[in-house]
C-alpha cells in the first residue's frame, strides 16, 4: 500500500485557511517532499515546493536549516514568488524553520509567540525559548511552563500539564491535537492557519513584538574540563550582578541580558546562547564567558 497519499489526506484535514495564502516549502532534499507533493487542491492554498527529491547527499544546502545560509534559497524563492511566508524542513521532517514574506528568518521564539497567542494555555518552552519569552513579558508565569532542552523533557511536561503547544529553539513544535507530538509539516499547517486569521503580514507581526535579539555560539573546550570552568562562571556572574539558574546547564540573567551555557553530550564544546534588548550587550557578555575558556 502507498501510504503517502493516505498521510497527505490526513494532513489536508488540518488546514483551515480563512484567506488565500501562498507558501514556499523547502524540503532540503529530505523526506517531506514525498508528502508535500501529495498536498493538492487545498482551499485558499498555493503551495510551492522546492528541493523535494530525497537525496542522500543533500545537494541543495545540507539537511540542517539551522546552519548559516541554509535558508538563503528559500528566502530568495519567497521574494521571487511574492509568497506570504516560507518554511524549511530538516532531513527527517520533524523540525520547521520559517521566513517572513521578506525572506527574513524568524527565530523559534517568534513562531512560539505567534502560535501561543492563538492557542489555549498553558504552553511549554525549552530553556532557550523560555528565556526569550520571559524577556518579552507576553505571557504570565501560569501560562508559560519551563522545560529542559530535549524532546523527552518537553513532551513530559506537555503531557503532565495538559498543555496545548510547545516549542524548542531547535525548531521542534508539539501540539495536543497532533497526539502531543512534534511534526514539521503539522507545524506548517498550524502556522498557515494562524497567519490566515491575522490581518498583518508576518514582517509586521515581527515589528509588533518588543525588541529582542538572540545570539548563539560554541566554545571549544580543548583540553580543559567543564568542572574547572564552572566556578569561574559563578565568579563572573557575581561580578556582573547576574542571577544564576541551573535548570539547564547554567543560565546567567542580568535582567536586560541573559546567557545560557550548556555542555554538549557528544562533543568537547559548550553551547552558548544569549538574548536581550541589545545585541552588542549579548555579544559582549558571551565574549566574557568565552574568555574564561
Amino acid at each position: 500500500m502507498d501510504y503517502f497519499p493516505l498521510y497527505a489526506e490526513f494532513i489536508k484535514k488540518g488546514f483551515s485557511l480563512e484567506k488565500k495564502l501562498k507558501i514556499v516549502a523547502d524540503c532540503s532534499n529530505g523526506t517531506t517532499g514525498l508528502v508535500l507533493k501529495e498536498l493538492k487542491d487545498i482551499p485558499n492554498l498555493e503551495l510551492i515546493v522546492i528541493n523535494d527529491t530525497p537525496d542522500a547527499d543533500f545537494k541543495a544546502h545540507g539537511p540542517n536549516p539551522l546552519i548559516a545560509g541554509a535558508t538563503n534559497q528559500l528566502a530568495a524563492e519567497v521574494i521571487k514568488q511574492q509568497a506570504d511566508f516560507g518554511v524549511a524542513f530538516d532531513a527527517d521532517g520533524d523540525r520547521a524553520f520559517f521566513v517572513d514574506e521578506k525572506g527574513e528568518l524568524m527565530p523559534s521564539y517568534m513562531i512560539c509567540v505567534l502560535l501561543f497567542k492563538h492557542r489555549k494555555p498553558p504552553y511549554v518552552a525549552d530553556e532557550w525559548v523560555y528565556k526569550s519569552l520571559q524577556s518579552l513579558k507576553l505571557f504570565s508565569d501560569t501560562e508559560l511552563l519551563r522545560s529542559k532542552v530535549g524532546t523527552f523533557y518537553v513532551k513530559s511536561i506537555l503531557r503532565e500539564q495538559n498543555a496545548s503547544t510547545a516549542g524548542e529553539f531547535s525548531g521542534h513544535y508539539y501540539f495536543d491535537d497532533f497526539f502531543k507530538n512534534d511534526s514539521g509539516i503539522f507545524t506548517m499547517v498550524t502556522v498557515a492557519n494562524t497567519v490566515s486569521k491575522i490581518s498583518d503580514k508576518l514582517s509586521e507581526f515581527v515589528k509588533s513584538l518588543p525588541e529582542h535579539y538572540t545570539k548563539n555560539d560554541d566554545i571549544k573546550l580543548g583540553d580543559k574540563k567543564w568542572a574547572d570552568i564552572e566556578p569561574k562562571v559563578h565568579e563572573l556572574a557575581k561580578a556582573e550582578g547576574a542571577t544564576i539558574e541551573t535548570l539547564e546547564g547554567i543560565t546567567l540573567d542580568k535582567g536586560d541580558v541573559w546567557v545560557n551555557m550548556r555542555t554538549s553530550n557528544t562533543e568537547p564544546i559548550v553551547r552558548v546562547i544569549g538574548g536581550g534588548k541589545n545585541l552588542d550587550s549579548i555579544v559582549e557578555f558571551i565574549a566574557k564567558l568565552k574568555a574564561l575558556v
